[in-house]
């Protein structure tokens, strides 16, 4: 189990304050991972990566939107240079599994 404020799901973990960023219809979304959450301010906090991403969506937007937040989300981890998309990280999970 995840300890602290980590969040994991399905073989990836990112440690807390991991930032998060995805795209939608134009507009870049900014996020962190925290305590356990995947985090897109007060409202739109999630366990699920597609929870966090409809919830911060709806929360700018008042519409509903259903998508994949494996193949939105991006991941810049604590000390790293580059972003990852979760989706990446959860394909190197699994080639090393």
């Amino acid at each position: 189990l995840p300890s602290g404020g980590e969040w994991s799901s399905d073989g990836v973990t990112l440690p807390e304050f991991t930032e998060l960023r995805f795209t939608y219809d134009g507009e870049t979304y900014e996020g962190a991972v925290i305590e356990g959450m995947l985090a897109f301010g007060e409202d739109a906090r999630h366990k699920s990566a597609s929870g966090a991403i409809m919830a911060a969506v709806r929360e700018r937007t008042g519409k509903s939107v259903n998508v994949n937040g494996w193949n939105y989300l991006n991941v810049l981890l604590p000390g790293a240079k580059s972003w990852l998309t979760l989706s990446q990280m959860r394909s190197t999970v699994k080639r090393r599994g």
